[in-house]
C-alpha cells in the first residue's frame, strides 16, 4: 500500500478512500495508514482532481 492507492472502508464498503500517509512503524501497529474518505471530500472537486492532489502531496 502506498500514498494515492484507493481503498474500501472496512465497515462501509460504499465509501472509497485515498491513502494520504503510510507509516511502517505505527502507531498503533506495524503499518499505520491515514486516508481521506469519500464522505469527507468537498463536492465541488472530482475524485480525479482530489486523487491528483493527494499524489502530488505524497511525493
Amino acid at each position: 500500500m502506498k500514498v494515492g492507492d484507493l481503498i474500501k472502508h472496512r465497515h462501509a464498503e460504499w465509501h472509497t478512500g485515498i491513502v494520504t500517509k503510510v507509516s511502517r512503524d505505527g502507531p498503533p501497529g506495524l503499518v499505520y495508514v491515514e486516508a481521506l474518505w469519500s464522505g469527507d471530500w468537498l463536492n465541488e472537486r472530482s475524485i480525479e482532481q482530489q486523487y491528483l492532489e493527494v499524489i502530488s502531496e505524497g511525493r
